[in-house]
């Protein structure tokens, strides 16, 4: 099932382009807070005064890893109400992201708007990758109901009144529709009726069951452009 994981993942980092502009502000703030430990030890003195409970460090996120990207956002909406602190009482941070020869800028609304809604979306494609990689027999039942599930949430998220998420749901869908499309019905029929062959466990035939896995292996000739059986199979 490592291929269904492969889905969300290029799906999502294909979310990810509508927001590039916020994610690469939030990045910036956090680079700065990592940037020294004077700066760091300032973050956590405005956490202090905010009274936020939370003591996992400031993370950066790995630009190829989509749910890496995933995990800085969630990480920094707990820490908005530090950050609008900071830019009122911190003239350190004010100084680096004012000015303009460096070509960053202070995180504004619509960015803490944007990360919200990506995290929302991508909370959903996290827990099923994790599901997928979390388990060593991922079967088609989960599979089917957890596709079944982005899909439901990419089509009503496409009509959203929000234009940010839905803009972004019919990228993304469009996206989705691209590997729907691939399945056919009969693409669909020999994945399941093949399952259970690509197991190495031996089975016993009589001529009936062997004529039945005669006609399916038609099916799966055709679509993959070479037979499924073995000569343990034939034996």
């Amino acid at each position: 099932m490592r291929c269904c994981a492969h889905s969300l993942n290029l799906v999502a980092n294909d979310g990810l382009k509508d927001l590039h502009n916020s994610i690469f502000a939030i990045r910036n703030v956090f680079r700065y807070v990592r940037s020294s430990p004077t700066r760091l030890q300032r973050f956590k003195d405005f956490v202090q005064k905010e009274k936020i409970d939370c003591k996992a460090p400031v993370c950066l996120d790995i630009l190829t890893r989509w749910y890496s990207t995933y995990l800085m956002l969630e990480h920094a909406l707990k820490f908005q109400k530090v950050f609008d602190r900071m830019e009122d009482d911190d003239d350190g941070y004010n100084a680096y992201f004012w000015d303009d020869t460096q070509w960053l800028r202070p995180l504004m609304m619509y960015d803490w708007n944007n990360a919200n809604v990506f995290v929302q979306f991508l909370k959903v494609f996290y827990t099923i990758t994790l599901r997928f990689f979390g388990s060593l027999y991922v079967t088609c039942n989960s599979y089917f109901h957890d596709f079944a599930h982005v899909h439901t949430m990419l089509q009503a998220s496409a009509v959203h009144h929000d234009p940010i998420i839905g803009e972004m749901a019919k990228n993304m869908k469009l996206k989705w529709n691209v590997f729907r499309s691939s399945l056919s019905p009969r693409m669909s029929e020999a994945l399941i009726c093949t399952q259970n062959w690509l197991s190495p466990t031996k089975f016993n035939f009589n001529d009936h069951d062997f004529d039945q896995y005669e006609e399916f292996d038609n099916i799966a000739s055709d679509v993959y452009g070479e037979s499924t059986i073995t000569e343990d199979v034939m034996k």
